[in-house]
């Protein structure tokens, strides 16, 4: 199991039929390997991009969980069809890429997940200096 969708997720959201029309190039007992391998592989990508800004795996959510079937389902053509990728999920998935790439930036929020705080600056405020210009460049310093 995944951590935003598993196969049966994604069988019924295709569609018995469709589903094993899909994996017919993969014998009956690799089913559930090469589905997993893909599931595997598409939420790592959806980790991917959007590791630069928040905390992954991030929470379940419908959202999380439509991008990584999104990727699964064009995968799952990719593989059935090769570059023979029905213009519907080849679009549905650049759309998916696009979405990706903006939440990596933090243009789109993603529910309940936790955004990283790296390069948050502070503002320290003191009497004292910390620095004066013989310890800053380490010299005496003339103007």
């Amino acid at each position: 199991m995944g951590n935003y969708i598993d196969a049966d997720d994604v069988e019924e959201r295709m569609g018995t039929p469709t589903y094993y029309n899909l994996m017919s190039k993969v014998s009956r007992d690799e089913v559930a390997t090469a589905i997993a391998n893909i599931i595997s592989r598409a939420e790592a990508k959806v980790d991917m991009y959007i590791a630069r800004s928040w905390e992954v795996p991030v929470p379940e959510s419908g959202v999380v969980q439509e991008w990584a079937f999104r990727i699964v389902e064009y995968e799952m053509y990719k593989k059935a069809m090769g570059n023979d990728v029905p213009l519907k999920y080849k679009t549905s998935y650049e759309e998916v890429i696009k979405e990706l790439k903006e939440a990596g930036a933090a243009i789109i929020t993603i529910p309940d997940a936790t955004r990283k705080t790296h390069g948050i600056s502070l503002d320290v405020k003191s009497e004292r200096a910390l620095f004066t210009k013989r310890n800053f460049y380490g010299r005496d310093y003339y103007l």
